[in-house]
């Protein structure tokens, strides 16, 4: 028998509470994720404030309003913070709540800002956020395929061609210099389509902005978003004087979405 089935052996295992080696130590950012993560699966409860259980609610109601699925963002806490830190390596500024669903399970808003606006103004602000992020942004990709990028590479593309064909005959009488200049040309008008794309990409962008500001007034009131990017734009207009500024990439300021939210009602009265 025991030469059949073998001898089994067991050796008895200890666990020693001692610290990783440096390859398994998690990094800063991983490690707040981890425990961000484990804190979520041991179902603990939070416990929030009045203040942020308020921003946690008005957070979620929007986002059953704006139809975004909990897998996708659900949050169950406020975090205040001054910056964020993408992948572990990118460091970018918050500013109020331009970062708010920038964790799937947080709403994260400017440290700086925390008790400056009231939860309803939060919600005002966090509205427009979530609308271009999680629904106009997306309606936008199939214009911007079909209006910019379809139009832009046919366009360039048949450039290409046609300057090829053009001058195929010349350049092939300079050997290596001439394949050289073919590949020149062929970079030069890849280069000049992506640079077309780009910046016509802005407009759609600033679109999808506008669009986004009238979602979010649609479900906050129009009167309460203009209010709350009023108080917003206060708030950053007394940091300009204290030479504390923040980069904040292509996006509108205040002051242009409050213009283009009270021209947006002016057409509006003026069709009914």
């Amino acid at each position: 028998m025991k030469g059949d089935v073998g001898e089994l052996k067991f050796r008895k295992v200890v666990l020693v509470d001692k610290p990783l080696g440096p390859v398994f130590q998690l990094s800063g950012w991983a490690r707040r994720r981890f425990e961000e993560a484990k804190e979520r699966a041991s179902q603990g409860k939070v416990e929030l404030d009045e203040y942020d259980r308020r921003i946690v609610e008005s957070t979620r109601q929007l986002c059953v309003q704006l139809r975004i699925p909990a897998t996708v963002y659900n949050p169950y806490r406020v975090e205040w913070t001054n910056r964020v830190t993408f992948k572990g390596e990118v460091s970018l500024d918050v500013v109020l709540a331009d970062s708010c669903s920038f964790e799937p399970s947080l709403v994260i808003l400017e440290k700086k800002a925390q008790g400056v606006l009231d939860a309803d103004e939060w919600k005002a602000l966090i509205a427009p956020e979530l609308a271009y992020k999680f629904v106009a942004i997306k309606k936008g990709h199939r214009r911007f395929v079909l209006r910019i990028v379809l139009p832009v590479v046919s366009g360039f593309g048949s450039l290409g061609v046609l300057l090829s064909l053009l001058l195929f005959p010349v350049l092939t009488k300079y050997g290596d210099a001439g394949e050289l200049g073919l590949l020149a040309l062929f970079l030069g008008i890849s280069f000049a389509a992506i640079v077309t794309v780009a910046r016509l990409s802005l407009p759609g962008d600033g679109r999808a902005r506008l669009v986004a500001d009238k979602m979010a007034a649609e479900l906050v009131g129009r009167d309460k978003l203009i209010q709350a990017l009023q108080k917003a734009e206060t708030t950053l207009d007394s940091r300009e004087k204290d030479k504390h500024r923040h980069v904040r990439v292509n996006r509108p300021s205040e002051k242009e979405r409050i213009e283009r939210l009270l021209e947006t009602q002016g057409h509006g009265r003026a069709e009914e």
